[in-house]
Formats: C-alpha cells, sequence, structure tokens
C-alpha cells in the first residue's frame, strides 16, 4: 500500500481486531476502532491510544455508524461479531442481528463512504463439513436450526449481503473465510480450545475434551491471518472472493492437548465430555486459492505458535490472580438448593480464590474458615436479626478485606440479602464487576412490597454486570426490574455419581426401619423449610384423603411452622401416615430419594429446582408445580405430573394415581433419566459458570 490510508475496523478490541489494529499502523496509516466490547476488552488495544494515528470509538454496529465521529474512510474491516461458541450463544438473537441489520449498517456506511470493504467470514459456514480439506466452491452442512447456526447461519447471511452489495450497488467487497487463529490476547474463558487447554495447563487441572478427541481442526497462528487478511484487501477490484485463510496442518484434539500438556511441562490428565450438538468432526481448509490468489501461506508452525500464546498466558494469569467475593446469607453446613449449588461450583473452579461473606446463622460455627480455595467469613452473632442486619454488616466487612485483596469481581447468590451487599460494594467501588445469580423464587407481591419500601431495591438487578438466572420463568422478574444486560439461564445439576453408587439392601432396611417404613408400605417424600411458600399445609390435607391407601409419607426438613403442621396431622388423624424427619444431611437425603416411589413437591414459590432433580436421578417419580426453575425440565405426563393448584384434593388424586399405576411411574421415571444425564450433570454448569466468571474477571 503506496499510500496512507484512514480505515475502520469494527470489532477492533477484539483478539484477531487488536492484532489488525497494531498491524495498519505500523504500516503508517490512520486506524479507528469501533467496538461495543461485549466481548472484547480495552486493554488489548490501550497501547495504542497514545498514537495519534489511532482513534477508539464504542458502538454497536446494530445501530447505524457514527458519521460525524468517524469521517471519510477508504477501508473498512468488518470484524464484528462474537466468535467462540460462548459468547454467541450467550444471546443468539444478537448475534444474528449483528451478521444482517449490523452487516447492513456496515455495507450502508462503505457505500456512502466510497470505501472498500473486507467481511471477516468464517470456516463455520461450512457446518460439519462432508468435503474435505474444504474448498471454497464447497457450500457446507449446516444445521439451521442447531445451537450454533445463529453464528454459521448468521455468518453466510453477511456474505449474502456483501455479495449483493457488490451486485445491486457495484460495491467494492472482499472476502475471507477465517480458520481456526490462536495467539495473545485470545481471551480467558472464550471457550476456544486452544485458550482452554492452555489455561487449564498453566492452572494444573486436568484438559477438558468434548467428544472423544478424535475430531480433528487446523490451527493458525495469528500474524499469519492479519498478513493474509491485509494482502486481500489489497487485491484488485475484480478479486472478490471467498478465500480461505488458514494453515492445513491438521491435528486432532487429542494431539493437541498433549502437545500443550507437554509445552507447559503439565503432568495433568485428559478428562472427556461429551460432545456439543453439531459440533463439526474435521476442519481442514484448502488454501490453494490463497497461494495463487495472495502468494500467500502460513509461516508460522504449531509449535512456535503455541509457545507464544502460551507465553503470554503465563504472564497473564501471572500478574492478574484471579479473586471473587461471594455475598451469600447461608452456606455450608446448612444445605439448600442454592448452597448446594454454589459449594459445588466453586469447589470445582480451584484455580480462582473465593472468599465468602455469609451470615453466622449458628453460634457453635466458627468466625473463619479455609480450604483450598475458599475462605469463609462467617458475621454478626447467630441472633434472630442476622438476616435482616446482613446487607450493611456484609458490605462493612467486604469493604475491609477489598483494601486487602482488591477482588475483581462480586458475586451475589440471590438477589434480596446478598444482593443488597453486592449493590453497596458496587456503588462504593464502581470498577468491581457484579454478577447476580437468581436461585429463589419470589412472590410478585413481595417483590412489590420490597419494590416500595425499598425504591433502590431495582438497583440490585440494574447494577448487575451479568445476570444468571436458575430457570426461564426467573428472566421476566430480572427485566421486570429495568435490567438490560446479559441474561444466562443456568439450571441445576446434580451429581450423578452420588445416585450410582452402591447401595446395599442392608443400608436401605436400616432406613425403611429407622423411618417407620413397614414392608409392602409405598414410600413418599416431600422436603420442606414448613413455610407458606412451600405449599407443605395443602399437601397434609391431601393425606388426610389417603387414608386407606398404604404408604409412608417422610416430611424432610424444619422451619417455624413444623410444630402447627404437626398438629394439623395429629387433629386430621393422619400423624400414623407421616414421620416428620427434621433436617437430614445431603448424603442421608439422597438415600431417601433412592428408597423413595414419588416425590411430591406442591411448592408455591421454588428455587432452581434441585430436589426435583436429585428424585429424577433416584429414580423417583415426581409431583410438583411448576414453580422456580422446576418450569424448564417438568413436563406433564412425561418427566412428572404437574400440580395445577394447590386443591388437596387433587393433590391426592395424582399421588393416588402414581401409587395405582406401576407403568405410568416407570415410564416418567425413564424419560426422566434420560433427561438429567444429558443435560443437568455438574460438569455441565461447572463449564458455563467458570464460563461466566472468567469473562467477568478478563473481559469485563
Amino acid at each position: 500500500m503506496a499510500k496512507e490510508l484512514k480505515i475502520l475496523v469494527t470489532g477492533g478490541a477484539g483478539f484477531l481486531g487488536s492484532h489488525l489494529c497494531e498491524y495498519l499502523l505500523n504500516q503508517g496509516h490512520q486506524v479507528i476502532c469501533l467496538d461495543n466490547f461485549f466481548t472484547s476488552k480495552k486493554e488489548n488495544i490501550a497501547h495504542l491510544l497514545k498514537n495519534p494515528n489511532f482513534k477508539l470509538i464504542r458502538h454497536n454496529i446494530n445501530y447505524p455508524l457514527p458519521e460525524k465521529k468517524i469521517g471519510k474512510i477508504d477501508r473498512i474491516y468488518n470484524l464484528a461479531c462474537p466468535a467462540s461458541p460462548i459468547h454467541y450463544q450467550f444471546d443468539p438473537v444478537e448475534t444474528v442481528k449483528t451478521n444482517v441489520v449490523g452487516v447492513v449498517n456496515v455495507l450502508e456506511f462503505a457505500r456512502k463512504m466510497g470505501a472498500r470493504a473486507l467481511q471477516a467470514s468464517t470456516s463455520e459456514v461450512y457446518g460439519d463439513p462432508k468435503e474435505h480439506p474444504q474448498k471454497e466452491t464447497y457450500r457446507g452442512s449446516v444445521n439451521p436450526i442447531g445451537p450454533r447456526a445463529c453464528y454459521d447461519e448468521g455468518k453466510r447471511c453477511a456474505e449474502t449481503l456483501f455479495m449483493d452489495y457488490y451486485r445491486q450497488y457495484g460495491l467494492e467487497i472482499k472476502i475471507v473465510r477465517i480458520f481456526n487463529t490462536y495467539g495473545p490476547r485470545m481471551a480467558v474463558g472464550d471457550g476456544r480450545v486452544v485458550s482452554n487447554f492452555i489455561v487449564q495447563a498453566l492452572s494444573e487441572e486436568n484438559i477438558t475434551i468434548y467428544g472423544d478427541g478424535k475430531q480433528t481442526r487446523s490451527f493458525q497462528y495469528v500474524s499469519d491471518t492479519i498478513e493474509a487478511m491485509v494482502k486481500m484487501m489489497e487485491t484488485t477490484k475484480d478479486i472478490i472472493g471467498p478465500i480461505n485463510i488458514g494453515n492445513p496442518q491438521e491435528i486432532t484434539i487429542n494431539d493437541l492437548a498433549e502437545k500443550i500438556l507437554s509445552l507447559t511441562k503439565s503432568e495433568k490428565k485428559l478428562f472427556f465430555l461429551p460432545l456439543p450438538e453439531n459440533d463439526p468432526i474435521h476442519r481442514q481448509p484448502d488454501i490453494s486459492l490463497a497461494k495463487k490468489i495472495l502468494g500467500w501461506e502460513p509461516k508460522i508452525s504449531l509449535d512456535e505458535g503455541l509457545i507464544q500464546t502460551i507465553n503470554y498466558f503465563r504472564g497473564f494469569l501471572k500478574h492478574r490472580e484471579r479473586r471473587v467475593l461471594i455475598f451469600t446469607l447461608s452456606y455450608l453446613p446448612f444445605i439448600g438448593g442454592a448452597e448446594l449449588t454454589l459449594s459445588k461450583t466453586i469447589e470445582n473452579i480451584p484455580e480462582i480464590k473465593f472468599d465468602i461473606i455469609t451470615a453466622n446463622l449458628d453460634k457453635k460455627l466458627p468466625l473463619f474458615e479455609n480450604e483450598k480455595n475458599i475462605n469463609i467469613y462467617r458475621i454478626g452473632g447467630g441472633s434472630k436479626l442476622e438476616k435482616i442486619l446482613f446487607p450493611l454488616k456484609a458490605f462493612l466487612k467486604a469493604a475491609r478485606l477489598h483494601r486487602k485483596n482488591k477482588y475483581h469481581l462480586v458475586w451475589a447468590n440471590n438477589s434480596t440479602y446478598a444482593g443488597f451487599a453486592a449493590l453497596l460494594m458496587k456503588l462504593a467501588f464502581p470498577k468491581i464487576n457484579y454478577f447476580l445469580s437468581i436461585r429463589e423464587s419470589t412472590s410478585e407481591k413481595r417483590l412489590k412490597f420490597l419494590s416500595r419500601i425499598f425504591p433502590w431495591y431495582k438497583l440490585v438487578y440494574q447494577k448487575a454486570d451479568f445476570i444468571q438466572v436458575a430457570g426461564s420463568s426467573f428472566e421476566k422478574r430480572v427485566r421486570q426490574f429495568g435490567y438490560k444486560g446479559m441474561v444466562s439461564v443456568i439450571s441445576g445439576a446434580i451429581d450423578i455419581q452420588q445416585f450410582q453408587s452402591d447401595f446395599c439392601q442392608a443400608e436401605q432396611d436400616r432406613l425403611r426401619n429407622k423411618f417407620g417404613i413397614k414392608p409392602g408400605q409405598k414410600v413418599i417424600v416431600s422436603i420442606s423449610h414448613f413455610a407458606d411458600q412451600d405449599g407443605i399445609e395443602p399437601l397434609i390435607y391431601a393425606i388426610s384423603f389417603l387414608k386407606d391407601i398404604n404408604a409412608k409419607f417422610l416430611i424432610i426438613g424444619g422451619g417455624s411452622k413444623r410444630k402447627f403442621i404437626e398438629q394439623t396431622a395429629e387433629s386430621l388423624g393422619i400423624k400414623n401416615k407421616i414421620c416428620f424427619t427434621g433436617y437430614l444431611p445431603n448424603p442421608e437425603t439422597i438415600k431417601i430419594l433412592r428408597i423413595a416411589d414419588i416425590l411430591v413437591r406442591p411448592a408455591i414459590f421454588g428455587g432452581s429446582g434441585i430436589t426435583i432433580l436429585e428424585a429424577m436421578a433416584a429414580k423417583t417419580a415426581v409431583i410438583s408445580t411448576l414453580s422456580g426453575g422446576a418450569n424448564d425440565f417438568l413436563i406433564d405426563n412425561k418427566t412428572g405430573l404437574i400440580i395445577e393448584n394447590l386443591n388437596p384434593e387433587r393433590i391426592a388424586e395424582k399421588i393416588k394415581k402414581l401409587i395405582d399405576d406401576e407403568q405410568l411411574r416407570n415410564r416418567l421415571v425413564a424419560y426422566s433419566e434420560e433427561i438429567i444425564n444429558r443435560n443437568y450433570y455438574w460438569e455441565k454448569i461447572h463449564s458455563k459458570i467458570r464460563n461466566i466468571l472468567e469473562r467477568l474477571l478478563f473481559i469485563g
């Protein structure tokens, strides 16, 4: 390029975009970086900000480009779009819009400016290819309704739009199809295989491989990709593309993992998980066109590129210790769905340090505990006022800890007490990222009450940088309070191995004797905090309609209304049919579920629905309302029977139906087991939460 050009790079603060901006500046051009920082980070282009030829504009291309800020442009490189499955599947509709509405905005701007535009397309347009290696003439094998389609089909549509603007308006365009590219500035936690493997190896974790690892990919170092893109941009007008840009050297995922373990000198092992839907088996470019037209082929070997990338991540991780502060009203040894999910998740992310601030709900517990990567701080004196005082006390404790630990992220485990504490931290220290997990279901009446008494309650939602909800039904509440950011629906999960371990007959007999279960009796379980929202009172009245059935009802848990409920059972003449067990350790509860025939959950407002998932894994038939997360996995007459209302007689009818119909019971259990094994195992949930945390810690 003989003359100085003014060049716009959309997505210029991302991994690939930042390297392109740097390359173009080094060639003496003026560069405008346009980015909305959805997956990008400012650190990628921080070293360019003082360059007088560089300008940064924060903007989303889904809105018309800001002509006054940009000015006259000669070239446009369109790189604006999340490129990893974790990022583009967070908001698939937004991903499609970026590739359609956003691309139209870029093309309209190019047309107005008379600028040449290059579309950074992707090898994903080939889908799961039946041709190997892939030539540009291959039309692909893409599932248009699969979970990856928002990106695959989005990029295909973007190519269509570029070609239509060329044919209809004579716009100068170029299209390149980029294959797997890696190198420094890849985002930690973006889900791409090279960055995942390197971070896991450097963090002394086992390497996570999806599928059997025999699938193949071709990896290209970032400097080779940038060189090819710039060469393509400066070809003559008649060269349009598409042209493949990639490294034709193919390697299996297993071999890549072993190579990274060797280069990092890690002694960890490979850990295999199910292959995601529509994940391609082979991906290798045919670069004959690039060689012929661009006079280009990759220069950097895989070993050389990996060493440079490993050195980058080693320095990055060393200089930025990952530390997260968690607010949760209760924590172990108190076990509910929220507490169990939280503890299981953070135990399985050993490379991040967690400080937990929780209420001291039992004076016998120590005020401080440490185990591996987790510090637990219990605050308060164990009085009845601890809940009300928790937000302020937790914030004051957190502020003191922050002075020492410099947290990058605060995480509220539920929106009320923990959410208020996290909000205070966010207001006091605005640079800290704030992550809100919502696992508890709350009545509309209570939410309105909170909003009326505390007008700033809505800020608990609005100030969050990211919100995770335990079921799709919770998202309505989040939007109701004015939150406009990213929401990820991550349901509960269970440790499947707990339900597959040996469970000898002697242990089953011990439990039956302990809880007064006679030979031949059906076992019906309910787990409750004895609060109105648990629907325990309608269940007791339902049992009064079932006096004649040969069954034992076990009600696990405790709470302020337990004495009243027991008195109600006695007055109805059914106390001998019920065993009120009190609180039980989680392993004991799981064993009870394994000997049970039916779980009844008549909750008015529920959390993530962990109890239902545990019952399903225990091969216990379920009768439940659709409250909380249950809405996502409870299907009437498939995975359970749904309680439409809390009419005791109707609940009794459903219980009797399942007791009498063994065939129905077995069918519900079989389908539920299939759903659990496919979607609700711990490793899948851990991976999703880990990706959110790493995104907030390293991308912001």
